[in-house]
């Protein structure tokens, strides 16, 4: 199930102002997730709206948690590296951030 918030966007200030996000697309690959920066506190992970198959999140020994299209799963990890996504066909995408 996918939570919409409606409303206007607005910042949110808080102790944390100093981290800044990374965010972007991605085709799937099999590899690991990486931004400039290591350091993170979670990535969030969408399977793109548009793509025809799921996505599947996990670590470099397997890959077993299932997003399908539009929905996704936010993951507390502090180095992107050890996150893997893969698609049944390898043809998928999918969207994520991160605060680094």
């Amino acid at each position: 199930m996918t939570k919409i918030e409606r409303g206007p966007v607005i910042r949110v200030a808080n102790a944390w102002d100093d981290i800044a996000v990374a965010a972007g697309t991605a085709a799937v690959a099999g590899t690991p997730l990486s931004v400039p920066h290591a350091a993170i506190l979670e990535v969030m992970i969408q399977c793109n709206p548009d793509s025809l198959e799921s996505v599947f999140v996990g670590n470099q020994h397997g890959q077993n948690f299932e997003v399908v299209a539009g929905d996704y799963v936010v993951v507390p990890v502090n180095d992107l590296s050890t996150v893997y996504v893969r698609s049944a066909a390898g043809t998928g995408t999918y969207n994520y951030i991160a605060g680094v």
